[in-house]
């Protein structure tokens, strides 16, 4: 069965390689103090850009709709708004599966960021942890978006969600490109990018 599920999956690009340990240090150990504790966080405007980049990759399709409406093509309009709808549900969940299991999406790659555990600086892990992390984003948004400003003058630069689910935003380089990370979002028919 594992061989007849390995021809099946997709030759994905390899990341590049891992930097080699510090002397003294096997290979797969992070040295003491080097964990989370000792991360350079991520920036403020490099979190909200991410966001912004998250939120107009279906502008293009979002103006044709427009257009089609304010041309009389209201059905056309409306089964594309459908298919756009069901679509982008598709690609957010494929982006939060790729973000717990790497630490980061394309738009996250780009602005060389990463979501980790604050305890052990690791990828959140899919399932629950990045979902609930998402959720708990509504109590950044409640008090006129301030859990979303807190990082501007926070030590660790975390939302509301951060804090409540242990997780740190930090500077972070990616192993995968962009463009791979995008392309796989984008294809609901195919395994997302974990490795």
């Amino acid at each position: 069965m594992s061989d007849a599920f390995n021809e099946s999956q997709p030759s994905f690009p390899p990341p590049p390689p891992l930097p080699p340990p510090a002397a003294g240090v096997p290979a797969g150990y992070v040295p003491y103090g080097a964990g989370a504790g000792s991360a350079n966080y991520a920036t403020w405007g490099k979190r909200a850009l991410a966001v912004i980049m998250r939120s107009l990759i279906f502008a293009p399709v979002n103006i044709l709709v427009r257009a089609l409406d304010g041309a009389g093509a209201a059905a056309i309009a409306f089964i594309l708004s459908l298919a756009l709808l069901v679509f982008s549900i598709g690609y957010q969940i494929r982006s939060y599966i790729q973000r717990g299991h790497l630490g980061y999406d394309w738009a996250d790659a780009q602005n060389g960021i990463a979501i980790r555990r604050e305890s052990t600086g690791t990828p959140m892990g899919s399932g629950w942890s990045i979902f609930g992390r998402n959720i708990a984003h509504i109590l950044d948004a409640l008090p006129c978006l301030l859990g979303f400003l807190w990082p501007l003058w926070d030590k660790k630069r975390q939302t509301f969600a951060d804090k409540i689910c242990g997780t740190v935003s930090v500077e972070n380089v990616a192993r995968h490109s962009q463009r791979d990370l995008l392309i796989n979002s984008l294809k609901l028919w195919e395994p997302v990018i974990k490795s």
